[in-house]
């Protein structure tokens, strides 16, 4: 027999979400955030980081990053940031490998066309447990290098060497989405610290 479960029964429920589910579902009902220049872009072709131009602009972006950058919002350190950006970015290429997580495989449907759309990251939204970085403050020099090591291999690989590569929460991704997401990513970061 079919029941309705009482407010109470939700409550308990509701406590057993995680915090990643619990801040990534507040994320989506709240919504993200919307560039100013978001019509300007309208018709435009999505950023990708395997675009050759794209990837000389954030490059460079993150060659002037400095490590005293005042962050916009959030917790993390530029450091911490820089360190946090290569662990996606490492997920990407596939030099982390990563499976897709249980709360990802029943919802990531839901979200997944906001992630890889056009939308910008919204502030201060979910991150997946590998990806916090807590607890150090990385060299900023060593990181930034590593960051940027990184990125030259992802956009060596182009889209077919990242095609299938597990995101943690979305799981597998065409390598035309991962160009499209990482450039999102590295932009919010960069925009984090004013780069």
């Amino acid at each position: 027999m079919f029941s309705v479960p009482v407010q109470g029964e939700y409550r308990q429920r509701s406590a057993r979400i995680s915090g990643f589910a619990r801040s990534f579902l507040t994320d989506a009902v709240n919504g993200y955030e919307v560039r100013d220049n978001a019509s300007e872009n309208e018709g435009a072709p999505m950023k990708t980081i395997f675009d050759a131009v794209t990837y000389d602009e954030i490059t460079r972006r993150l060659e002037a990053l400095q490590p005293g950058a005042p962050r916009q919002w959030g917790k993390m350190t530029a450091a911490q940031m820089l360190e946090h950006t290569a662990r996606a970015a490492e997920m990407a290429t596939g030099a982390k490998r990563l499976k897709q997580a249980t709360l990802g495989r029943m919802i990531g449907w839901i979200f997944r066309k906001d992630f890889v759309g056009e939308k910008p990251f919204g502030k201060n939204g979910p991150t997946g447990p590998d990806f916090i970085v807590t607890g150090i403050d990385p060299d900023f020099g060593t990181t930034k290098a590593r960051l940027k090591s990184v990125l030259d291999d992802l956009h060596a690989l182009g889209e077919k060497g990242c095609d299938g590569n597990v995101h943690a929460f979305f799981g597998p991704m065409t390598g035309a989405e991962w160009g499209v997401t990482q450039y999102k990513h590295v932009d919010h970061h960069l925009r984090q610290f004013g780069a």
